[in-house]
């Protein structure tokens, strides 16, 4: 399209406007805004970015008349409904733009579908969707009638696993990433990769030989196993297993990591390794001289856990959520195991190996013992 602006010649396309604007964070629309690859930018923003001049140069109406004449989405903010996002929603923007994620698109429409998940943005030349899913509390999880109930650790995460295949229908052709939030619900435990590879791919089971004569149990040689038994990426029919969700490229776990308390912890048991035994008005003080520190019992960091789904037709890109605290999980070798630490996360897990947590049975040993 060729237009004329302040006495200057230009010629633009909409996907020279598209690519200009990616990398681009959108301010606050306070009227008129283009939509531009899914997101909302002020109109004026959009032109300045899009022709390298200042806003200053030109007036709303001559912005508004050439994103409108180059088939963009032109409206007026007033005659919209104001955009809630959940804090699960907020908390992975949050996430997304400290590690250099920033250039996301919220709800982005996508040609050929009705659908619209959360989130896309483009990662090494790959498009990536990802629908965001919390869990709250309802005030009743935990029952108190004296009646005995069963728990199934799977349930909610299954439920939350099913939601986002559905959002992602008709999408097949991308890579497909189901975020978790646990916004303070009981008994759901998104922290336990167990558990989540248990929803994904069925019970944890333990699978134990017999020895040829069937006349014993091989114990020395058992092993944890995920039995397909419910999984939602995997299921068994009688005694097929069956592939279920080739979507879902992997399930992101979105977590703030206790990182100071589990700092603070370590420093209690390595004075006691060293023969302290620390008085209550000890401990206090050790708390206190740890606030604004690394140990400050408060201190947590955002971070997420990939897990990545066996079946998938496609996976999100090595490079991607490799953050100090990330991790990865995958199929190697038949198995599924870590791919990938960040460096904070695993000098964390260093420190905790060589002063470890006391067993239960010891501290109630010493508390009936005594000082």
């Amino acid at each position: 399209m060729e237009f004329q602006l302040g006495g200057q010649n230009y010629i633009l396309s909409k996907e020279e406007v598209e690519d200009r604007l990616k990398h681009i964070e959108p301010e606050d629309v306070r009227k008129h805004y283009a939509v531009v690859e899914g997101r909302r930018f002020p109109v004026k923003q959009a032109l300045s970015a899009a022709i390298d001049r200042p806003v200053t140069d030109f007036i709303t109406t001559d912005a508004i008349r050439i994103f409108t004449n180059l088939g963009f989405e032109v409206d007026n903010v007033k005659e919209q409904k104001p955009m809630v996002k959940t804090t699960s929603e907020l908390r992975f923007e949050e996430y997304l733009k400290s590690n250099g994620l920033g250039y996301f698109q919220f709800e982005k429409e996508i040609r050929g579908t009705s659908r619209r998940p959360d989130y896309s943005l483009t990662f090494m030349g790959q498009e990536i969707l990802f629908e965001v899913k919390e869990f709250k509390s309802t005030g009743d999880e935990v029952k108190n009638d004296n009646k005995a109930h069963t728990y199934d650790p799977y349930l909610h995460i299954r439920e939350k696993i099913g939601a986002g295949r559905k959002k992602f229908k008709d999408l097949e052709s991308y890579c497909c990433c189901l975020v978790l939030w646990n916004e303070e619900k009981p008994l759901v435990f998104l922290e336990w990769p167990e558990l989540i590879y248990g929803a994904m791919l069925g019970d944890l089971a333990i699978r134990i030989p017999i020895e040829p004569a069937g006349q014993y149990l091989v114990t020395g040689e058992s092993q944890a196993v995920y039995s397909a038994q419910g999984g939602k990426m995997v299921h068994k029919e009688g005694q097929q297993v069956v592939v279920e969700n080739r979507t879902i490229s992997a399930v992101l776990v979105l977590e703030d990591l206790d990182v100071g308390q589990r700092r603070f912890g370590v420093e209690v048991r390595r004075a006691e390794k060293e023969g302290k035994k620390l008085s209550p008005v000890e401990f206090f003080e050790m708390f206190e001289r740890a606030k604004g520190t690394e140990k400050d019992y408060g201190l947590k960091e955002l971070r997420i856990s990939v897990y990545e789904n066996p079946y998938a037709r496609k996976r999100p890109p090595a490079e991607m959520f490799r953050g100090p605290y990330d991790k990865r999980y995958g199929l190697a070798d038949g198995y599924v195991t870590l791919l990938f630490a960040g460096a904070r996360i695993l000098d964390l897990e260093r420190l905790e190996a060589s002063f470890p947590e006391r067993r239960l049975e010891e501290y109630l040993r010493r508390d009936v013992e005594g000082p």
